[in-house]
């Protein structure tokens, strides 16, 4: 069974709480988003956010919670907008990545702030904010201690921006000095 078919099972549990029921409706969100399935990954997200324009209806849901939701929303609103070229779509999901990362910061949970800034970045970088872009990853990068997905995202989306700006030999160091880490990812494959 596949983690979205097992995500999905799970779903099916009516006993399910309030805060689990939405945890789970973002990890399929977010394996769809991995695949590049974004409407679908909306959809799955719909009890919460049921359109791109909406803010998410986070009532009742804990704050952690409340805080992935959010940043499962931002991450869609920038991915569709910036495929069917919303206009504004960026900014929203600035603002809805935003938010989520404040909360992330008060409960000063260490990866979902490097995952919230790492998501935030490529808002910025989609609207061609490299500097911005930049801080967001270089500090993401500092939170993240051990080798993650997460780190990997961070390290390919800075050397990204580093050649949008022209400055390739940078990219080159950046990707080089965490060899390790995507050699580690490939043996994990």
């Amino acid at each position: 069974m596949t983690l979205l078919a097992s995500l999905l099972h799970e779903l099916g549990n009516p006993r399910l709480g309030v805060d689990r029921r939405a945890e789970l409706c973002c990890e399929a969100a977010k394996a769809l988003e991995y695949k590049g399935e974004y409407e679908k990954a909306r959809k799955a997200l719909a009890d919460y956010w049921p359109r791109i324009a909406e803010h998410p209806k986070l009532k009742g849901l804990e704050q952690n919670t409340a805080a992935e939701v959010l940043l499962r929303a931002g991450v869609l609103t920038g991915a569709i907008g910036s495929k069917d070229q919303i206009a504004e779509s960026q900014e929203t999901a600035k603002n809805l990545i935003h938010e989520s990362l404040r909360i992330f910061q008060s409960s000063h949970y260490r990866k979902k702030i490097a995952e919230a800034q790492t998501e935030l970045a490529l808002c910025y970088w989609r609207t061609g904010e490299l500097n911005e872009a930049r801080d967001l990853l270089n500090d993401a990068l500092s939170r993240l201690t051990t080798h993650s997905g997460v780190k990997a995202k961070t390290v390919v989306r800075l050397a990204i921006v580093e050649c949008e700006a022209a400055s390739y030999g940078k990219a080159s160091r950046i990707l080089t000095e965490h060899t390790q880490l995507f050699e580690k990812s490939i043996i994990k494959l």
